[in-house]
C-alpha cells in the first residue's frame, strides 16, 4: 500500500484533534497559535515533491500568512488584510483551473442555475456584511474589500463545479470539496468572531484544516495526472 494514502489523512485527523482539543482545554488565544503552526506544518507537506507545484506556492503562502494573522484578528486592519487574503486565495485557486476549462459551453439551464446561486450569494453576503458592520465602523473601501472577496468565492465555486462536471474523478471532486470546506470554515470563523458565538470555532477548526489536507490531495492528483497530460488520455484516470 502507498504510504501516502494514510500519511495524509492520518495527520490531517491527528491536527483537527489536536486543534479542537486545544480549543477546548486553553481557549481561542491559544488555539490561534496551534492553528498556525498546523498551517505550517501542511505547508511543509507541500513544499515535498509528490505536491508542490509552483503556481500552488503562493497559495499555500498565503494561507500561512493569513493562521499568521488570524492571531491578532481584533484588530480592524488585520481584519481587512486578512480578506484581502483571502480573495486574493480563491481568485489563485480559481485560475489553476483555468487552462482545462477552455472551449466550455453553458447550457441555458445551467446558465439559469448560476444566476439563481449567483443572487443567493450575493443575498447571502449582504447579510453577513450587515452582521459584520454592526460590530465595526464601515467605508467604501471595505464594502467593495467584501464585495471582492464574495465575488472570489463565487468565481472559485463556479469553476470548481465546472472542473467536477468536465472531468468527473477523483481530483476535480477533491478539488471542489477544498473549495467548499475552505469557504464553510470562512463563514464560521465570521460567524464566531462577530457574532461571539465560540463554539463555531469548532466547526472553523476542523472545516480549514479538512480543507487544507483536500486541497493537498488534489495537488498529488493533479501532478500525477492533469499535469503530465493523462487527463487527455481517459476520463477514468484515478
Amino acid at each position: 500500500m502507498n504510504p501516502y494514502k494514510l500519511f495524509l489523512p492520518v495527520l490531517t485527523l491527528a491536527l483537527v484533534t489536536v486543534n479542537l482539543l486545544v480549543f477546548g482545554y486553553f481557549g481561542d488565544y491559544v488555539s490561534r497559535i496551534v492553528r498556525f503552526v498546523s498551517m505550517f506544518l501542511l505547508f511543509i507537506v507541500f513544499m515535498t515533491p509528490k505536491f508542490y507545484k509552483t503556481n500552488g506556492l503562493i497559495i499555500f503562502s498565503l494561507y500561512v500568512i493569513n493562521d499568521l494573522l488570524l492571531i491578532n484578528f481584533e484588530s480592524l486592519f488585520v481584519q481587512n488584510v486578512v480578506l484581502f487574503i483571502r480573495l486574493i486565495a480563491y481568485f489563485l485557486l480559481a485560475n489553476l483551473l483555468r487552462p482545462y476549462l477552455k472551449g466550455i459551453r453553458i447550457r441555458k439551464v445551467q446558465g439559469a442555475v448560476f444566476i439563481i446561486v449567483l443572487i443567493i450569494n450575493l443575498l447571502l453576503l449582504q447579510f453577513v456584511n450587515e452582521i459584520i458592520a454592526a460590530d465595526r465602523p464601515t467605508s467604501f473601501l471595505v464594502d467593495l474589500l467584501f464585495y471582492g472577496y464574495g465575488a472570489s468565492v463565487i468565481v472559485a465555486v463556479t469553476l470548481a463545479f465546472t472542473f467536477y462536471n468536465r472531468y468527473t474523478e477523483k481530483a476535480s471532486i477533491f478539488f471542489l470539496l477544498a473549495i467548499l470546506f475552505l469557504i464553510l470554515s470562512d463563514m464560521t470563523y465570521f460567524f464566531g468572531f462577530y457574532l461571539d458565538f465560540p463554539e463555531f470555532y469548532y466547526l472553523d477548526r476542523a472545516l480549514n484544516l479538512v480543507g487544507i489536507g483536500f486541497l493537498l490531495h488534489f495537488f498529488f492528483l493533479f501532478k500525477k495526472n492533469f499535469e503530465n497530460g493523462n487527463v487527455l488520455k481517459s476520463k477514468n484516470l484515478i
